[in-house]
C-alpha cells in the first residue's frame, strides 16, 4: 500500500480554525459512527465552532463488508470536488438504511 501524498481525513468547515485539534475516526456503515457523526455534526460545530479543529478520518472496519466500497466513493468525490467527501458522507449517514453496497451505488446514481 503505497503512502498517502497528502493528509487523510476532511476538516470538518465550521471546526477548522481552533488551536486544539482532534481526530475522530469513522466507518460509513458504522450506526456508532453515524450517531457519532450526528453529535459531532450538529452540537461540537455549534458549541465550539472556533475553538476547535475537527478532522474526520474514514476508516472501513472489517466486519463492515461494504464499508471499503463506500470509502472509496467518498475519496473519489472528494478527489473531483475538493470538500465534497465530508458532505457525501453526511449524505451515506442520512440513508444508512441501505443495506449493500450495489442499492447504494444505484440511490447515489438515481440522484444525479
Amino acid at each position: 500500500m503505497a503512502t498517502p501524498q497528502k493528509p487523510v481525513g476532511f476538516v470538518h468547515p465550521s471546526l477548522s480554525t481552533g488551536s486544539v485539534e482532534i481526530e475522530v475516526f469513522l466507518d460509513t456503515v458504522c450506526p456508532f459512527s453515524k450517531k457519532a457523526f450526528k453529535c459531532i455534526d450538529e452540537v461540537l460545530s455549534k458549541q465550539f465552532s472556533g475553538k476547535l479543529k475537527l478532522k474526520v478520518i474514514c476508516i472501513a472496519q472489517p466486519w463492515h463488508s461494504q464499508s471499503s466500497i463506500l470509502h472509496e466513493a467518498i475519496f473519489a468525490a472528494d478527489a473531483i470536488k475538493q470538500g465534497s467527501g465530508l458532505s457525501m458522507l453526511r449524505v451515506i449517514y442520512e440513508h444508512q438504511v441501505i443495506s449493500s453496497a450495489i442499492q447504494c451505488f444505484f440511490f447515489f446514481r438515481s440522484q444525479s
